[in-house]
């Protein structure tokens, strides 16, 4: 099981899991395959999802997702 970093998973819990779901998705940080497999042995759930960020980027999501929404933001004002 993944350690989990102070305060982050408190963060990662005030979100909706379908939202995170799908926000991994937009951002292609993740397949609706790769997503339903984690989910289907894993659980529905935002531990699932918060778990398979870190495995494959090394942060916590809200970190991950932030960078990713911050550099849209960037992109967009260009």
């Amino acid at each position: 099981m993944l350690e989990k970093r102070k305060g982050e998973s408190r963060m990662i819990k005030e979100l909706d899991v379908y939202d995170l779901y799908e926000q991994l998705v937009e951002l292609g940080l993740f397949t609706h395959k790769e997503l339903k497999l984690l989910t289907s042995i894993n659980g529905y759930n935002i531990e699932t999802l918060n778990n398979a960020i870190y495995a494959r980027y090394g942060v916590g999501g809200m970190k991950l997702i932030s960078k990713f929404l911050q550099k849209g933001e960037d992109n967009n004002e260009r």
